[in-house]
């Protein structure tokens, strides 16, 4: 079998590429939503992936569906609130400043 270690460079420079490339057609939809509206769609085009992803990955790993507490999901909702704040200042000063800036 091939040593497959440095495979994650790879990944990580599609992934660089992929990120860059979303948020600069992002900001073309800052134009015309406005932030909020900009923001709202990043995240909402996302849940369905998402979804995908763990009916894909249940039955292929055999672990059953996840059953966290209150806590986990008061982080959550930090992290998600905190990410959506992130975005919505990021794509503000994309609009005021060059994307290299930003």
């Amino acid at each position: 079998m091939p040593d497959s270690s440095w495979l994650w460079i790879v990944f990580t420079l599609i992934a660089a590429a992929a990120q860059t490339l979303r948020n600069a057609t992002q900001r073309h939809l800052t134009a015309a939503l406005g932030t909020a509206g900009a923001t709202q769609v990043r995240f909402l085009f996302g849940v369905p992936f998402g979804l995908l992803f763990l009916l894909a990955a249940l039955p292929a790993t055999g672990a059953p569906l996840p059953q966290p507490d209150g806590i986990y999901w008061g982080w959550i909702l930090l992290g998600g609130l905190a990410q959506t704040a992130a975005t919505a200042l990021m794509l503000t000063a994309m609009n005021d400043r060059s994307f290299v800036v930003v």
